[in-house]
């Protein structure tokens, strides 16, 4: 089952793609209300949303991508000791934040996303 808010579970993908999504079942649209109420509980939930927000850009530009294994590796860095996250686990959780994995000539990478230190100097 997907939840979706009224223009669809990322800005960037729009009601007509998901309902089209083979893996789609079912589609439930959420008013703006429901939204409002959940959505911080949903952002306190996700151990992914802060971490990519201080270390990636999501610019949903298919041209931007990362190696799924490398930012994995660099999020397990960032975590307490045993506290692991499987490959699956983490495809999913990047999935919940609107970011989506494919496969290319480099393995399966995520798309639409660049470390904030890519290309980015800072001028004094």
């Amino acid at each position: 089952m997907i939840l979706l808010s009224a223009t669809g579970c990322c800005p960037h993908i729009s009601i007509w793609e998901i309902i089209q999504s083979p893996s789609a079942t079912t589609v439930i649209l959420l008013p703006p209300r429901v939204r409002e109420v959940t959505g911080g509980y949903l952002d306190e939930h996700n151990p992914l949303k802060e971490w990519l927000t201080e270390n990636y850009i999501i610019t949903h530009w298919e041209g931007d991508t990362v190696p799924a294994t490398e930012m994995r590796a660099d999020f397990l860095a960032t975590q307490a000791a045993g506290n692991t996250v499987s490959a699956v686990k983490f495809k999913e959780l990047m999935g919940y934040n609107c970011i989506e994995a494919k496969r290319n000539n480099r393995g399966i990478v995520f798309n639409g996303i660049k470390k904030k230190s890519d290309g980015i100097s800072i001028i004094n």
